[in-house]
């Protein structure tokens, strides 16, 4: 039976670790259940997973030191960056979670014409970096992706990767771009009710491929889901 798991940031990584953070130390204290001198395993967000002992427990901290590494994996050459519209919350938490579990490498929210525009709080970024962890703990990545700040349309279409790919209904199946030798992929996916004409010539103004998810149209979240599905699964 595996250890159980928990992120702790790269730089707080030590020989002998003091948790204080009320999260973690809840999860290890009262759903974890653990004991002095139990073993969990701890990995950094960057490639790290190492063997700590239990030390010492108390109310609001816990001690662990470090036995051996784990595991330890270079970041994959086949990324994927996942662009999506500003939507509800419960929507976005969905994305970023299953997503995450899929093997994205990063997040990139933004704003079109159709979407919701108003910058998120600190708060809700908070929210969205804990849900990435946590995804990322519960299926096992040694990398924990990265969100980046809420960029413009107009932007996001400008950045530079080596393959990008729009969702739409009218694009052709995905396997007609990416295979396994496919690196640094950017996909974005539209809001509801679609990318805006004028959007879509800026589109094809920036050399994005057009991928086709089905038959029928997808809402914003379950397009995320799949597409990242479907390219991961073909560079992988």
């Amino acid at each position: 039976m595996s250890n159980p798991r928990i992120y702790i940031r790269p730089e707080d990584i030590d020989t002998i670790i003091d948790i204080k953070d009320i999260n973690v130390v809840h999860k290890t204290k009262n759903v974890l259940r653990l004991k002095i001198n139990d073993k969990i395993s701890i990995f950094d967000g960057k490639g790290k997973e190492f063997l700590y002992n239990v030390e010492i427990i108390k109310k609001d901290i816990i001690t662990v030191k470090k036995e051996k590494l784990l595991k330890e994996h270079p970041m994959c050459k086949n990324r994927i960056t996942l662009g999506f519209p500003l939507v509800k919350e419960e929507k976005i938490s969905i994305i970023l979670q299953k997503s995450t579990e899929l093997g994205v490498h990063e997040f990139i929210p933004f704003v079109c014409q159709r979407s919701l525009k108003d910058e998120p709080s600190s708060k809700k970024k908070n929210r969205w970096d804990r849900i990435i962890c946590e995804a990322a703990r519960q299926s096992q990545r040694l990398w924990v992706p990265r969100i980046k700040g809420l960029v413009s349309f107009k932007d996001i279409v400008k950045f530079d990767y080596k393959l990008k790919l729009a969702a739409s209904i009218n694009g052709k199946t995905v396997g007609n771009y990416v295979n396994d030798d496919s690196c640094e992929i950017l996909i974005l996916v539209g809001p509801e009710g679609d990318f805006a004409c004028s959007e879509y010539k800026l589109l094809e103004e920036n050399c994005f491929k057009f991928i086709k998810l089905g038959a029928n149209i997808l809402r914003v979240e379950t397009a995320c889901i799949f597409s990242a599905g479907l390219v991961q699964y073909l560079i992988n």
